[in-house]
Parts: structure tokens; sequence; C-alpha cells
């Protein structure tokens, strides 16, 4: 054991070097401490692995090392940037949505999914084919997204996209003279959209 530890271990890259203390400690098939230290070394040896594996082929251990204070130079980066890149993921996401909106980054980003809106209302405008559509405010939403459905012979389709806002009201207009409507709101935020509204419903003049 002596001798060994006399001997240059600089030319050995670190697996290497984990490998051969390894052997050297398992040869001392009486040492108690054989089985702690082999627990210790292992998730040095994986990470040393994980790094080469993403970097194969390239350079070795320098490259290695070059691998890894990349990660930490990036990480650092997106720690620091974290609330800008969150609110244009959460901008791009309302948009994805269908919104069509923009979405300012002091708005865009909620910690929590959005919750059912309530106290919807439905009621006839005194403009043709028009309905207002109006509901209390879901204070976890980036924007709302109000859907219709026409009652015909008693029966309700499908409901279907109205329209999208940012405030506490929308005018529903295109709706045809004398048809019955339901309407529902749905709040949207970057982390998802809520269940339904209950359904409101009017009649278009």
């Amino acid at each position: 054991m002596k001798n060994i530890i006399k001997r240059d271990f600089s030319r050995y890259s670190v697996p290497d070097l984990i490998a051969l203390t390894m052997r050297v400690i398992k040869n001392q098939t009486n040492n108690p401490d054989f089985v702690t230290l082999q627990n210790e070394m292992a998730p040095m040896q994986q990470a040393e692995d994980d790094l080469k594996d993403a970097n194969s082929g390239s350079g070795g251990t320098q490259q290695t090392e070059v691998v890894a204070n990349k990660r930490v130079a990036l990480t650092t980066l997106l720690d620091v940037n974290a609330t800008d890149v969150e609110a244009v993921c959460a901008g791009s996401r309302a948009k994805a949505l269908g919104s069509g909106h923009e979405v300012s980054k002091e708005t865009a980003v909620k910690k929590v999914m959005p919750v059912k809106v309530t106290n919807v209302e439905a009621k006839t405008s005194l403009t043709n084919g028009t309905i207002d559509v109006d509901w209390s405010q879901e204070v976890n939403r980036v924007i709302y997204r109000i859907e219709k459905a026409a009652v015909i012979a008693g029966v309700a389709g499908p409901f279907t996209t109205a329209g999208y806002t940012t405030k506490l009201k929308y005018s529903v207009t295109g709706l045809s003279a004398g048809v019955t409507y339901q309407f529902r709101v749905i709040s949207i935020n970057n982390l998802g959209e809520s269940i339904p509204s209950d359904v409101a419903t009017a009649m278009s003049l």
C-alpha cells in the first residue's frame, strides 16, 4: 500500500483513478471500510460517466470539464433571468391557447392554476344579434375565453369559442335573431385552464 501511494497519479483520469483505488481497497479483504468507501465513490464515477456520455468522443477528461463548466454557467444564467424567461413563456402559452392577445410580463406569470369562473350572466343587447356576457373576476387568470352554444328545439349544441378578453365582460356578436344561446367562461393562465363556469342563457334579438 505504501509503495502505491508513492506513485505519480497525474497521468490518470478521474475514472481510472477511482477504479485503481477501488482495486487496491478491494484487495484488502479484511478492510471493513470497503463498502462505505465504495458507496461514496459510486456517485462520483456515475457523474463522470454521465458527462462523458453527453460529450462522447470529443476530448476525454479535459473536454468533460469544459462541458461541466458550461452547464454551471447556463444554470446560473437561467437562475438570474428566471423571471423574464418565465414571463415570456407564459405570454407564449396564453397566445398558443388561441387568445391572440399580447400579454404583459407583469400579468403573465401565475403560480396557481386558474379556478372556475363564477357569477356568469348573459343579457340580451338592444343591438341586433348581440348578447352581453359578464362575470366575477378570477384572480389567477391571464385571460378569459368565452364560449357559446345555440339551443335548437330545446337542445343545446356543442360549445364553440366566441372570443377572448382580459376584461370582466364581453359582447358576443353575429348571433341569429330569436335564437337562445348558452354561454360559459373559462379562465386561462400560463399553467393551463379552469373547468368551465356554470352556464348562462339569453336570447338574441
